[in-house]
């Protein structure tokens, strides 16, 4: 599969430096809404109506829920971008799962206030994940507050994991296993 690179600028403190960001691969399915006023009001009820290949715009808003995606191959996109689409977890569980041989994109979404004992805000599990343009807040894990991953292959850049609480390890993120690239991604707090 031929990908386009991308160049993106980020700034950490005073300076900036540019990165090549992978552009996510075209969408080969249908394209669902969740939040925008159609059939699917919550992330969950999208995910759960979709194929694999299908890709789930969300709309700008809060959704207080825990999304799980097992066994498809999904493209979670935020059409507003991470600072006006929220997925909150609001401590009840981790806020989005990826397991069961999954293999979800996930591309400018706020994931916050999750709690797990691996990956408060984002748990992979024996699966493949792009995680690009979010934000990991506030998440409270045992380990991997932000981001856990056990047995996980793709690609973590472009992100910013901020103010996440582990009890044991990876406060922003922990990774067990091989085939997990986290690059350029800012981790504060």
């Amino acid at each position: 599969m031929q990908r386009t690179l991308w160049w993106v600028v980020a700034t950490a403190g005073c300076g900036a430096a540019a990165a090549d960001v992978e552009a996510p691969a075209p969408v080969s399915g249908r394209v669902l809404e969740a939040g925008c006023g159609t059939t699917y009001d919550t992330l969950q009820a999208a995910v759960n109506a979709a194929v694999s290949g299908d890709a789930i715009d969300v709309c700008p808003g809060t959704y207080d829920e825990r999304v799980t995606v097992a066994g498809k191959q999904l493209t979670l996109r935020s059409t507003g971008g991470a600072a006006v689409t929220t997925l909150n977890g609001a401590g009840w569980g981790g806020a989005l799962v990826v397991r069961a041989g999954a293999d979800v994109t996930v591309d400018g979404l706020t994931i916050v206030n999750g709690r797990a004992d691996v990956g408060g805000d984002l748990s992979c599990s024996d699966s493949a994940l792009q995680l690009r343009n979010s934000v990991l807040s506030a998440g409270r894990a045992t380990r991997g507050a932000g981001l856990g991953a056990v047995n996980c292959t793709g690609v973590v850049e472009a992100n910013t994991f901020e103010g996440d609480d582990a009890w044991w390890s990876g406060g922003g993120a922990y990774v067990q296993g091989a085939g997990l690239v986290i690059r350029n991604n800012v981790f504060r707090g």
